[in-house]
Formats: structure tokens, C-alpha cells, sequence
């Protein structure tokens, strides 16, 4: 097989060798037959190492074979890949340390331009978006270092732009990071997200950072600490409701599920009223607030963290 060959490609491949139809490996891994046809067919991921290990078992072979990059065993005895590997790497370097001690002497290479750290910035979420972690990982190391550098040398609303970039750089390396378990070093890449969204005054992809933080408290299992990141980040935005953008109100409407989400099941309410059952044949009008927060959810799904188009 092509070395860059999607996942998605792969499990169809291994499927037919083994001879089986998507309905029956789909039950096998607790799936339902459409959700194995979207992924083969590449419109959604498989965005969980669990699943692709479930499947590499059904179909008797590596999960290596599956994601055409490596594994090996991290210190916990759990798989760890390499991509993840690269990133935390760039996570816990401290070049700005010596950037700052030597700048006099200059930098040897010139530094990237606005527009090229944009295009990398969605090939990056591209590439998390399609689960193609080994390119993530490739790329995503080499951002973060260059986009760190030009907040450093960048200077006016470039260097404000340039700390924009750089928080959602290292919110797609918190979300990857929080999909391998790695959540120690996606709430580090989410931490750094909320300071360089503030170094770019920029109020609403602070709470977007934000909840990136948030997510990864749920992953983590903290749910009181996820609780309490999406309630601040809910009241800084509050004041601004009454005269929101279709953005503003995307996000403000992620953190509200969020914050649901974060609650303990017996601390969550109950209201049948709100939500029809799907089997009653609801098709209700949605109204333009319903409307923009399905917007940015699905926005967040293709990897558009303010729920706009990237630049």
C-alpha cells in the first residue's frame, strides 16, 4: 500500500481481504453499518486509537497496518505513536530561551510569512480532521516552532495575527494529543492556546482556547475543573450577546453543551420536552439561534475552531 494512504482506504481494503460485508464489522466494533461507510468513504474519521486497535483485532493485523506509521510502547506499557511523540517534543522545548539570550546574533533561516503559517495552520487541522496523524505529525512540530519564532520577531497587529495563529496551533495538537489519552501534554498545548489567544487580544478564540482546556478536563475525567473553565468562559462572553456576530454566538452555544456535558449524569436535568425523541418524526422549524449553533458545531467538527471559514 501507498505510504500516505488514508485510513479510511485502509480499512476498506483489509475489510474485503478478510471478506467482510461493512455491516457485519461495523456490529463487531459496536458500530452502525452508515458510520463505517462514512469513514470509508472519508467523510468522517476514526478519531479514537481504541477503535482502530478494535479493528486491527477483527481483521488480524497491526494497527499499524491501519494508520501506515509506528507504534511502540510508551513507559505505561501503552501504545504510543510516533506523531504524538513529535509533538509532545515541541511542546517541551524552550527555544525562546535561547532566541532571546542570543538575539543579537540573528536567525539563520528567514522567517515564514503570514499567509504560509495560515496554509500550514489547515493543513494541520486537515490532517486532524482526517485522522492522518503521521502528516500531522510532520507538520504540525515545525508550526509550533515557527510560528512561536515570528511572535518573537513580529512586531504590530503582525505579531498580534502571529499569536492568533499560534492559538490554534496548539489547539489542534490539544485535541490530537487528548484523542491518543495524551492529556498531560494537550492540556499543556491548550494552556499555551488561552495565553497566546490573550497575547492577540483576540476575547473570542480565548474562549474557544478555553474550551479546548475544558475538553481536556473531560477527557481527563475532571469534570468539576471542565465545569468551571466553560462557566468562565461563558460569563466573559455574556456581555456581549446582545449585539453577537453568528461566530459569537457559535462559540457561546458550544460552551453552553459543553457545560452540560461537564455535569455529573445525576447532576444533569431532565426535560423531555426540549428534545423530541427521534423516533417521533420532529420536523419542527429551526429558529436562526438553533440554526447558528448547529453551524459551529458542525464548524468545530471540520476543524474551524471560531466556526468561520479559515483565512
Amino acid at each position: 500500500m501507498r505510504p500516505e494512504m488514508p485510513i479510511e482506504e485502509r480499512i476498506a481494503i483489509y475489510r474485503r481481504r478478510r471478506g467482510l460485508t461493512q455491516l457485519v464489522l461495523a456490529g463487531l466494533i459496536g458500530r452502525s453499518e452508515s458510520w463505517l461507510s462514512q469513514v470509508e468513504r472519508g467523510i468522517r474519521p476514526v478519531d479514537r486509537l481504541s477503535v482502530l486497535i478494535d479493528i486491527s483485532h477483527i481483521l488480524k493485523i497491526d494497527v499499524t497496518d491501519l494508520t501506515g506509521q509506528p507504534f511502540s510502547l510508551a513507559p505505561n506499557g501503552s501504545l504510543e505513536n510516533e506523531a504524538v511523540r513529535a509533538i509532545g517534543q515541541a511542546l517541551t522545548r524552550y527555544d525562546a530561551i535561547p532566541a532571546i539570550l542570543d538575539s543579537i546574533r540573528g536567525r539563520d533561516a528567514p522567517l515564514p510569512d503570514l499567509a504560509s503559517l495560515r496554509r500550514d495552520l489547515r493543513r494541520a487541522w486537515q490532517f486532524r480532521q482526517a485522522a492522518r496523524y503521521s502528516e500531522l505529525g510532520a507538520v504540525l512540530p515545525r508550526l509550533i516552532a515557527d510560528t512561536e519564532a515570528t511572535t518573537r520577531e513580529f512586531e504590530g497587529t503582525d505579531r498580534l495575527a502571529a499569536f492568533a495563529v499560534l492559538a490554534e496551533t496548539y489547539h489542534v495538537g490539544a485535541m490530537a494529543l487528548k484523542k491518543f489519552g495524551e492529556n498531560e501534554l494537550a492540556w499543556i498545548a491548550a494552556d499555551r492556546g488561552v495565553l497566546a489567544a490573550e497575547r492577540a487580544e483576540a476575547p473570542l478564540l480565548m474562549a474557544v482556547s478555553a474550551r479546548a482546556v475544558g475538553q481536556v478536563f473531560m477527557s481527563a475525567g475532571r469534570l468539576d475543573e471542565a465545569e468551571r473553565v466553560s462557566t468562565a468562559a461563558l460569563t466573559a462572553l455574556e456581555p456581549g450577546l446582545g449585539k453577537a456576530s453568528p461566530e459569537y454566538l457559535s462559540v457561546w452555544g458550544r460552551l453552553a453543551v459543553d457545560k452540560g456535558h461537564h455535569r455529573r449524569p445525576q447532576e444533569r436535568p431532565v426535560n423531555r420536552r426540549a428534545v423530541p425523541p427521534r423516533s417521533s418524526g420532529h420536523r419542527g422549524p429551526v429558529g436562526p439561534g438553533q440554526k447558528r449553533l448547529l453551524d459551529g458545531l458542525r464548524a468545530d467538527q471540520r476543524g474551524d475552531p471560531c466556526g468561520v471559514g479559515r483565512r
